[in-house]
């Protein structure tokens, strides 16, 4: 390969890198995911749910979200994603974490309706224990702080104005591993460069 040829690729490897660790810096987006099973299921909504089912999903947050007045991460939440065996929710928009009395995750919640019922909110709620106010929690919390360690999901009959709230317990939150931003700079380059071989 021409000298000028492994200058460039060397120079398109120093802008990937760069680029990619500059917006790793700037993002820090941080993804736990979690682990349950439900345990409480309401009538109105035991067409769709039973009690026992596996509960999973991730929620990603932006971790340099600044405290609001009451020591709360207002909009740091920008996906709350999952399922309750096989249904499906996602978030409508951002979401909160509070740490007032607790932990808690809280989204809008996007899914299908179950009869009347219309998707309300759901959430993290881990009560009975106490975290720094103003400080956003970059790993997950430690569970055996809390007494209460609960995911709900709320729904409303507009009609008659009456709430429905399935149950379950969290029994795991652990961090998503990020993939190096270096590592996948040269990820690209070595399938640019690759590339560029088995066309020449």
């Amino acid at each position: 390969m021409p000298l000028r040829s492994v200058s460039t690729h060397i120079a398109i490897l120093l802008v990937l890198v760069s680029s990619a660790l500059a917006s790793h810096a700037e993002a820090a987006i941080v993804i736990f995911q979690f682990e349950g099973v439900v345990t409480i299921v309401p009538t109105e909504l035991s067409s769709e749910f039973q009690v026992g089912e596996a509960i999973r999903g991730t929620y990603a947050f932006e971790s340099t979200t600044p405290p609001s007045v009451n020591g709360d991460f207002s909009s740091a939440v920008v996906s709350f994603d999952g399922s309750v065996g096989d249904y499906k929710f996602s978030t409508a928009g951002l979401g909160d974490i509070a740490l007032n009395g607790g932990y808690m995750v809280v989204g809008l919640t996007e899914a299908n309706n179950i009869g009347s019922y219309s998707t309300l909110v759901h959430a993290i709620q881990l009560r009975g224990g106490s975290l720094p106010l103003g400080v956003l929690p970059l790993v997950p919390p430690d569970l055996n702080q809390f007494s209460e360690r609960l995911f709900t999901l709320d729904y409303l009959d507009f009609d008659s104005g009456l709430l429905s709230r399935l149950t379950g317990q969290i029994d795991s939150i652990a961090i998503v591993p990020e993939p190096s931003p270096l590592a996948a700079s040269l990820c690209l380059l070595g399938a640019a460069f690759f590339g560029r071989r088995a066309r020449g």
